[in-house]
């Protein structure tokens, strides 16, 4: 499809995910694309947009379910309804098993969806996936023992860079049973991984906040130890400069006892409203301490839009 005449409006309050999809979806009413013709590549249309791919594929999500596009996982998406194969009976698939680790907490839910998301794409490809949940590395550690005979592959969503974690990834390499991870990014490794863009994610949540007549973005987060936390504050810093605004990271705690996520981000808050320049916009480091910033600002009579 020839997407070079679809211009988007980023002065607009109509989100340019939308306004995408809108002119998609123009092209594919009015017969540009056939049925089960590729639609432009995921790679060239965020370029093209010069639009990260998590907000691209909220254009295409749109699209899907509404029937018109359709994913084939490894190969892309097309245009129409996409048809179901009769998937075989299980008595006929190659024994090949693959262990999906993940932490099941408030904080990374995501983390659950993603572990879904990875066992429906193996059962499409006759392959078995069973999960594996834990809140420790000794845990994940423990599952994995129990099934090492029976893997033939991994994909594990590490909590954090422990040396906990790092020993298990290890030790399947080892064995030779590949591995895969997501989410969290284990640095001086080499393995496969697949991660989310968290310094560009934050870096355009500030710039959406610039384009609202924001000039003092508070940057709220809780301790400073995993990978997502550096990036997303790179992220945050390099767009509030490119602003030419200034800084203002809060961590509760820091330096001493912190409190949980959701306490942080409440006391986050109420000590930066309780100043005499207090922020107009706050980029939370994640879901879970952007409950807590909610709160406070229910009870301080602040409107979130």
């Amino acid at each position: 499809m020839d997407t070079s005449d679809i211009t988007l409006d980023r002065d607009s309050k109509y989100p340019v995910y939308r306004q995408l999809a809108d002119a998609l979806r123009e092209r594919i009413t009015a017969g540009q694309v056939k049925t089960n013709e590729p639609l432009a590549d995921e790679g060239e249309l965020s370029r093209q947009f010069s639009m990260n791919r998590l907000t691209l594929r909220k254009a295409l999500k749109i699209l899907q379910d509404e029937g018109l596009i359709y994913k084939i996982w490894g190969q892309g998406v097309f245009v129409g309804h996409r048809v179901e194969e009769v998937a075989a009976p299980k008595s006929e698939w190659k024994i090949r098993m693959v262990a999906i680790s993940c932490v099941e907490s408030l904080e990374r839910s995501h983390a659950v969806e993603i572990a879904k998301a990875a066992a429906e794409a193996l059962h499409a490809q006759r392959v078995e996936a069973f999960r594996i949940s834990y809140l420790s590395s000794r845990g994940e550690k423990q599952h994995l023992d129990q099934n090492e005979k029976a893997l033939s592959g991994a994909i594990l969503y590490p909590m954090n860079e422990s040396e906990g974690f790092r020993r298990n990834i290890g030790h399947l390499q080892l064995v030779g049973i590949p591995v895969v991870l997501v989410g969290n990014v284990i640095r001086d490794m080499e393995v496969d991984t697949v991660a989310s863009g968290d310094d560009e994610g934050a870096a355009e949540a500030v710039r959406h906040f610039v384009r609202g007549g924001h000039r003092r973005i508070a940057f709220v987060c809780h301790n400073r130890y995993s990978v997502h936390h550096g990036l997303r504050e790179a992220g945050y810093a390099r767009a509030v400069a490119e602003a030419g605004l200034r800084e203002l990271i809060v961590e509760p705690g820091a330096g001493g006892k912190s409190p949980g996520l959701i306490a942080s981000g409440y006391e986050a808050t109420r000590n930066l409203f309780g100043g005499r320049n207090p922020p107009s916009a706050i980029l939370a480091l994640n879901d879970t301490l952007a409950i807590g910033i909610h709160r406070a600002l229910s009870e301080l009579k602040v409107r979130v839009p």
